[in-house]
């Protein structure tokens, strides 16, 4: 499992693995299953796009673009 942590609006998450998913229009997209680690049996996909546009992780890796976001807290 992956020990990185990463942030969405007040809540901690960590990611379990990285599947494909099915996109409306029926196309497959990488995507990320998630957890959030305060509530057991919490499990979540979305597209790996999605999650890196929303998601703040706890380490920065160099490279990294920093962007403020605001998620209303």
């Amino acid at each position: 499992m992956n020990n990185k942590v990463w942030y969405y609006k007040g809540n901690v998450y960590r990611v379990i693995k990285y599947p494909k998913m099915k996109n409306a229009d029926g196309s497959w997209v990488n995507a990320v299953n998630y957890t959030d680690v305060n509530k057991e049996g919490s499990d979540y996909v979305r597209s790996e796009s999605s999650f890196h546009e929303r998601f703040i992780p706890s380490e920065l890796s160099n490279g990294d673009l920093v962007a403020v976001i605001s998620h209303g807290k």
